[in-house]
């Protein structure tokens, strides 16, 4: 493990490390909103976002042969609290862009994790 790896999370560093050292598998989830096609007003989070994506990314494959499992996970619209601050309008919005016409809940985040 290079030390330029952890350094962007050190919590995922000293887990990783703590794994590494005991000889140990591990396994880290990461959740983030999905940013891929951008969200007006947010750019700040949108590239926050993005960074923990290619970190996950760039230290799966790093980790990989540790025995260590780096995924992330990207939930689409969820019914949360946090979607009560938006007027109704916009809460509408966030339901009709699935597909499926629905607002994911915090259990379809837990067996995206759990899996």
């Amino acid at each position: 493990m290079s030390e330029d790896a952890g350094k962007a999370d050190p919590l995922m560093q000293a887990a990783a490390r703590q794994w590494r050292d005991r000889g140990h598998p591990g396994s880290i989830v990461n959740i983030v909103a999905v940013v891929a096609r951008g969200m007006p007003q947010v750019a700040h989070t949108c590239a926050a976002r993005a960074g923990v994506i290619y970190l996950s990314k760039s230290v799966a494959t790093e980790w990989a042969p540790l025995r260590i499992r780096v995924n992330c996970v990207a939930p689409g619209s969820i019914a949360t609290d946090g979607l009560n601050v938006y007027p109704r309008a916009a809460a509408e919005a966030f339901r009709v862009s699935n597909p499926m016409l629905t607002l994911g809940d915090a259990y379809d985040i837990g067996n995206a994790v759990v899996y």
